[in-house]
């Protein structure tokens, strides 16, 4: 019980930080607004705002997806590409793995992994 209380509390405090994080954009993005207003025709200003729009439910459409997936961690990854530890290292050294982090542990979503799924089956390992 007390560990989900703790997740839970994690959760909430990574929740007020990307909310603060979005009050900050919001702003920046109306300062931005407001600046090129006067530059653009109504037309055109409601066609930029219409196109921002656009692209920011986008954005939260794929967010969204990325919540559905399931979050694999390095020995899941490793399993997953069926390489050795070492491997998956030197793979994220050299940025062909590219890891996300969260409370400091490192993690990808199967949809990260796609390139290089398709390169273990090239060369047999699947």
């Amino acid at each position: 019980m007390k560990e989900h209380v703790y997740q839970l509390i994690e959760i909430l405090r990574v929740l007020a930080g990307l909310l603060k994080e979005l009050l900050l954009l919001a702003k920046e993005l109306l300062r931005v607004f407001l600046s090129i207003k006067d530059c653009l025709s109504p037309e055109q200003f409601k066609a930029l705002v219409k196109a921002v729009l656009a692209w920011l439910e986008i954005q939260v459409e794929m967010a969204a997806r990325k919540k559905k997936e399931k979050r694999l961690y390095m020995e899941n990854v490793i399993d997953h590409l069926h390489i050795s530890e070492r491997t998956y290292y030197r793979k994220v050294a050299a940025g062909i793995l590219k890891p996300r982090s969260w409370n400091g542990r490192d993690y990808f979503y199967e949809s990260d992994l796609e390139e290089q799924l398709k390169e273990s089956r090239r060369k047999g390992r699947l």
